[in-house]
């Protein structure tokens, strides 16, 4: 297989599961307004959620696409796939989350596109319940890695993970990028003089503590 490069171009197709609330669908949100914004055309495709109407106010459109799992490659999703690339003659793909892989994948390597892989969350138990729960992903992830044209994680400790188990994977494709957000979305008119009570909402997991604590003393 040919590894791709990246190209820097205008035709910008982004997937992810469903535009529904989370971290990663947060930054994938974030980037494709920032992408668009820079005059990109931006295509997303993944299933409806509270944030279509969002990206479509905005002039993205949004492709209502479902990537279901399983253990096996889907020609006719790939073919769909490789029907909406050269429909809005796309020139790189972001392939965000683990499902979207194995029908994304295929169609990029197909029709020659560079695409951009990102780890949001993977740890060794997630890739263990992938493996073990879709036994084809022992087969093309090794593969997968190696003709990205970048790898995108969001921690150090991901870093480390990824390269001991693809240990084939050349440094210089990792790339670290912490997700973030656009915070001129969240701009208030009021006029905050004093804050005495402030909530902080997220789940108590090892991942999310760092953040937690940085929310605490932010405000304490």
């Amino acid at each position: 297989l040919k590894i791709c490069k990246v190209i820097y171009m205008s035709n910008i197709m982004l997937c992810t599961e469903k535009l529904e609330v989370g971290g990663a669908e947060t930054a994938l949100i974030t980037q494709a307004l920032a992408m668009r914004k820079k005059g990109h055309n931006v295509v997303v495709l993944a299933q409806d959620g509270i944030y279509t109407d969002l990206l479509k106010n905005k002039e993205i459109v949004v492709i209502n696409f479902e990537f279901v799992p399983q253990n096996g490659i889907n020609l006719q999703k790939t073919k769909e796939i490789i029907e909406i690339i050269e429909k809005y003659n796309i020139d790189q793909v972001h392939i965000h989350k683990f499902f979207c892989i194995q029908y994304v994948w295929l169609a990029c390597i197909i029709k020659n596109i560079p695409y951009i892989s990102y780890n949001h969350t993977l740890t060794d138990q997630d890739y263990r319940w992938f493996k073990n729960t879709y036994p084809v992903y022992k087969y093309f992830l090794n593969t997968y890695y190696l003709n990205a044209a970048r790898i995108v994680l969001v921690t150090e400790r991901s870093l480390e993970n990824s390269l001991r188990r693809f240990p084939d994977v050349p440094l210089e494709k990792y790339v670290i990028v912490p997700n973030c957000i656009d915070f001129e979305q969240y701009n208030t008119k009021n006029k905050v003089k004093n804050i005495n009570k402030f909530l902080l909402i997220s789940r108590l997991a090892e991942g999310k503590m760092p953040s937690i604590k940085n929310g605490i003393d932010l405000f304490v």
